[in-house]
């Protein structure tokens, strides 16, 4: 489900041949060549944060015959930076996006949605996908296999409490151990997949036909699933139990699990009493407003 947590990608032609990126959120800033070389980087950890985004850039300009062309990216997000909640993909997405749009090109989001998850393979080794085709759709979808099945209208959007740890995680770090799991144990690894998907596809129904009960108890059951599987952590369940205490619906964890962030389902008379309850655990609140639209990208006049 696409939230209403901006991140803003300017691209801007520049005519020296070298991408420029900055992040203003995060205080950051580096210039490649366009062979991927670092020319400069300033603040902590420079390269590391702003080198997916050159990729990202690089790869938009080799698909559009425009090698060598010069960039100055500026990259400004509403929401942390690591916490599952996508701002990778977004980014991503935003920034191929982007760059095709100023050299006059209109991808289709098919084609947007390929980039940018061929881009996170490097990044994160075996990502899903989802993020990035969330990002780049909007609204609710649901997803297999590298491909969008469907996309839900639902009868009343979900309202959602976000609770941050504030602990930064490394999404290929827990995929690694579902991979384990699955080498190790392949029968508990089905058992678990199997009942993973029939969540899943009841969570689409009562999404579809407004049955928030039911939505928040598969929540629930999913959380327990993730446990089993050692992608859960102590901090997340501290904010989970809290915000389930507080008269959540279903809480759970959202993202590559072990930090970041967990979402709670609440209706409008507990979100109140949900926030304030995740904020005394020690988390960080965030709105989970819902939105229908995915990427959008338009010229700026000066």
């Amino acid at each position: 489900m696409s939230l209403d947590l901006q991140t803003k990608v300017v691209v801007e032609p520049s005519s020296n041949g070298a991408i420029q990126i900055k992040s203003e959120d995060l205080g950051v800033e580096a210039v490649f060549l366009s062979d991927g070389t670092l020319l400069r980087a300033f603040g902590n950890n420079a390269e590391a944060i702003l080198r997916p985004v050159f990729e990202a850039a690089s790869f938009t300009l080799r698909r559009l015959n425009r090698i060598g062309e010069g960039l100055r990216i500026t990259v400004r997000s509403n929401f942390p930076v690591g916490m599952g909640l996508g701002s990778s993909a977004a980014t991503a997405v935003g920034t191929v996006s982007a760059t095709a749009r100023i050299f006059g090109y209109h991808l289709s989001k098919q084609d947007v949605f390929e980039a940018a998850y061929s881009l996170e393979r490097i990044v994160h080794g075996h990502p899903s996908g989802v993020d990035q085709a969330a990002v780049t759709y909007g609204g609710l979808i649901c997803y297999r296999n590298e491909t969008v099945e469907a996309r839900i209208d639902p009868k009343k959007p979900p309202l959602l409490v976000i609770g941050n740890t504030g602990i930064r995680r490394s999404t290929g770090e827990f995929v690694g151990k579902v991979t384990m799991l699955r080498e190790k144990d392949p029968q508990e690894y089905r058992r678990i997949a199997s009942q993973a998907q029939i969540i899943s596809e009841k969570a689409a129904d009562a999404l579809r036909y407004g049955h928030a009960e039911a939505l928040g108890e598969l929540m629930n059951e999913n959380q327990h699933f993730l446990e089993l599987i050692g992608v859960s952590s102590p901090y997340l369940e501290k904010l989970i139990s809290a915000a389930r205490s507080a008269g959540a619906l279903g809480a759970k964890l959202t993202g590559g699990g072990g930090g970041g962030c967990m979402i709670a389902l609440v209706d409008e008379t507990a979100s109140k009493n949900v926030a304030r309850q995740i904020e005394e655990a020690g988390g960080q609140v965030l709105p989970g407003t819902f939105v229908p639209r995915g990427v959008v990208t338009f010229i700026e006049e000066e």
